[in-house]
């Protein structure tokens, strides 16, 4: 469905056009009258000139059109958190890569958890001697660095889901960039967790929008992370 201001310049660019086609045509049948003596009638190009209405309604629908907003705070939001989410996948895939050179670790512990007497005992220093377990403090940081991106990426992807629902926050961002003669569709978006701030800044970095203290109510505590994480984890419904 087009929008009004569209609507209006679509229905002033028509008539435009139409009248354009009627001068093409008058101009037509005048050059040929000339040719052959016919006199053409003073109202003859009626038909084919501009009016002032017309000429109002075409600059006036422009200018709507110029000023209205398609692109919105709301589907700057959405768009913002679609983003983060991706770069949530790709952190998960890292951290599932991480976890891999932690895999020999459960071998470890289920041997030794089982080394009771001396058989098992034996054998369980017989697996480490003859092969390399030791965990090197570069699959640490690369599984340190995973697991903190992912909550660097959910903290973002969850603020700007709430921001894209929060009429107050979308209002603001709408006022200020039409006030400003600023687009969203090239602003950036950053949020941080510590202090609970939202920052929208525009390309000619000398304005931008914080949102401070907005999501206090949409907090979740560790345990609340690690409780819906392990009921996910063990196929339990939320």
């Amino acid at each position: 469905m087009y929008a009004d201001e569209i609507q209006d310049l679509i229905a002033a660019s028509d008539s435009l056009l139409s009248t354009v086609d009627n001068g093409s045509y008058i101009v037509s049948g005048l050059s040929y009258y000339a040719g052959i003596g016919g006199i053409a009638e003073s109202n003859s190009i009626d038909a084919g000139t501009i009016s002032q209405t017309q000429l109002d309604a075409y600059n006036n629908a422009l200018q709507a059109v110029q000023d209205a907003t398609y692109y919105d705070a709301q589907m700057f939001f959405e768009e913002k958190a679609e983003e983060a989410l991706q770069q949530v996948s790709i952190a998960v895939d890292s951290f599932i890569d991480a976890t891999g050179a932690m895999s020999q670790v459960i071998t470890v512990f289920d041997m030794a958890s089982q080394a009771t007497d001396t058989d098992t005992q034996l054998a369980l220093q017989s697996y480490v001697t003859e092969n390399s377990l030791e965990i090197t403090q570069g699959q640490v940081l690369e599984y340190n660095e995973a697991l903190e991106s992912v909550q660097t990426y959910s903290q973002m992807a969850a603020a700007f889901v709430q921001a894209s629902q929060n009429t107050g926050i979308t209002d603001i961002a709408d006022t200020h960039a039409k006030d400003w003669n600023q687009s969203l569709t090239t602003a950036t978006a950053s949020y941080s967790q510590i202090n609970d701030t939202l920052n929208i800044s525009f390309v000619d970095q000398q304005n931008g929008i914080s949102f401070i203290g907005f999501f206090q109510n949409d907090m979740k505590s560790a345990l609340d992370i690690m409780g819906a994480g392990q009921s996910i984890y063990e196929g339990q419904t939320l």
